[in-house]
């Protein structure tokens, strides 16, 4: 597995476990264009470091 793969997260259900939410809350900021992601086919996709560069900067903000 390469370095690209293993930071990979297909789909929803996987973005959710990965975040610690429902995938029903991963597709409403999705809609919303609030999270990073982007689409491989039909399926919303994530990279782990994009989700934790974004979480990271919207800690930073709320302290």
């Amino acid at each position: 597995m390469t370095e690209h793969n293993a930071d990979l997260l297909y789909g929803a259900r996987a973005i959710a476990a990965f975040l610690g939410m429902t995938e029903s809350a991963v597709y409403g900021l999705v809609k919303k264009k609030v999270l990073p992601v982007f689409k491989i086919g039909s399926k919303v996709c994530a990279r782990k470091s994009g989700l934790t560069a974004w979480l990271d900067a919207k800690t930073q903000v709320a302290a």
